[in-house]
């Protein structure tokens, strides 16, 4: 299964997905594959071994939280994965855009791969999206000081999907899941959600608030 994933790749749980939303989550469109890439994970020149071993135990899967203009008044939950890969540390990412209280409605899934470098002693993830192309995202992170990895903090710029392409920047929050998880749970999982949403806890609400307190002038991390 492993070899089979790593050779077209996708990940266990969307090998297992039934047929037909395989096809409508999975496969790119045609137009998609005939396009020419406007972004490559390739201008990000390769890490030495030291980055490597600082990033291997930042490996596994997250639930990310961050606002987006596009929907501003919801906080986004999207599934991450950080994984090593001929010595470099790369990322998926999936965002699935609907309402979590919606019922009945699938929404759109959009895909991103990109690849995580240590700057100094932060983390650094670029992104691009990759069926259409257009969308690239930055995020820089507060490594964890703690013996548990639980939540990594940080901001992250990128453009927004709508058709404005609005640059935007968020505060945004890595939760961490596990090395191993359910992907269905995981991904099914991720949506929209009001800003008061009990299901997204305040301590994480409280940290992706995109408020500028009295005597700054830039969005900031919240330290922890």
């Amino acid at each position: 299964m492993r070899r089979i994933t790593d050779f077209f790749g996708v990940d266990e749980f969307e090998i297992l997905l039934p047929p037909e939303e395989f096809s409508q989550k999975v496969l790119p469109n045609q137009a998609a594959v005939v396009r020419p890439p406007t972004i490559t994970p390739g201008f990000l020149p390769s890490p030495p071994e030291t980055s490597q071993i600082f990033l291997a135990p930042y490996c596994g899967f997250y639930h990310v939280y961050f606002h987006t203009p596009v929907w501003s008044n919801h906080i986004v939950r999207a599934l991450t994965r950080i994984h090593q890969v001929d010595g470099r540390t790369a990322t998926r990412t999936f965002e699935r855009l609907r309402e979590v209280r919606a019922r009945g409605q699938a929404g759109p899934v959009q895909k991103f791969r990109g690849n995580v470098s240590q700057v100094v002693d932060r983390l650094c993830i670029l992104e691009y999206e990759t069926l259409v192309e257009e969308l690239v995202s930055m995020t820089f992170l507060y490594p964890s000081h703690r013996h548990a990895l639980r939540l990594l903090t940080g901001v992250m710029i990128g453009v927004a999907s709508g058709g404005s392409r609005q640059p935007f920047a968020s505060r945004v929050v890595y939760e961490f899941i596990g090395q191993k998880i359910d992907g269905r749970a995981g991904l099914g999982a991720c949506g929209l959600f009001l800003p008061d949403d009990a299901a997204v806890p305040e301590e994480i609400r409280s940290r992706i608030r995109n408020t500028i307190d009295p005597g700054e002038s830039v969005l900031l991390p919240r330290a922890y």
